[in-house]
């Protein structure tokens, strides 16, 4: 009778112990965790989501190429775009995928970065740039040639561009660029100051920009 007893006992804490596991592992514990990472996945997506895509025009190109927009970096900024952020530019059937940074050098040498300028006085800019080439050229935009009038040179637009092409901004990923852009500012000791002192105007033939079908 005893064995009996004992037996029976031990197969009662054997099941209530198994089931109190499935509870806790199984149940509760997996359904938590699967609700925080479709909660943080849809905040992420909402989040990108929200920034609209933005369409802006070609204030001017410089004497180094870098394009820059008839919108400001204040006014991107209130949209939703900041530092770190990738975005994706789109002229016509070209387009490139970029970080937002500072300074050119917030990309490797031939890669584009989409400045939010800091001038020492005045209205910050939106310039695409490249370090160490020209973006106005490498993206088949225009072409710089040489006149014998002030400022010594000119942009010549290719068929199918000129000032009124538009360039559309649109969000590929929020701070998705935020850990490399940290690395660079913090190994450079980035202060303010010239966006484009020691720029150099040059062909960069590893930089791949796709052309839309």
């Amino acid at each position: 009778m005893k064995k009996l007893i004992t037996a029976m006992l031990c197969l009662m804490i054997a099941v209530c112990g198994c089931g109190a596991g499935q509870s806790s592992t199984d149940g509760m514990g997996t359904v938590q965790n699967t609700e925080q990472t479709s909660a943080g996945q849809s905040t992420e997506q909402a989040s990108e989501q929200l920034v609209p895509e933005v369409e802006a025009g070609i204030s001017k190109i410089d004497k180094y190429g870098n394009i820059f927009l008839t919108i400001g970096a204040e006014a991107m900024e209130d949209l939703g775009y900041e530092t770190a952020d990738i975005i994706r530019v789109r002229i016509k059937d070209i387009e490139s995928e970029m970080p937002i940074g500072t300074s050119y050098t917030d990309a490797d040498s031939g890669e584009p970065v989409c400045c939010f300028t800091r001038p020492a006085s005045g209205p910050r800019s939106v310039a695409l740039v490249i370090n160490s080439g020209s973006m106005a050229e490498v993206m088949g935009i225009a072409r710089k040639q040489p006149i014998d009038e002030e400022p010594g040179y000119e942009w010549q637009f290719a068929d199918g561009f000129d000032e009124s092409v538009a360039v559309s901004v649109s969000m590929v990923q929020k701070q998705g660029y935020a850990e490399e852009y940290r690395m660079r500012h913090y190994r450079t000791g980035y202060v303010d100051g010239s966006l484009f002192r020691g720029f150099q105007a040059e062909a960069c033939p590893g930089l791949s920009f796709s052309r839309l079908p």
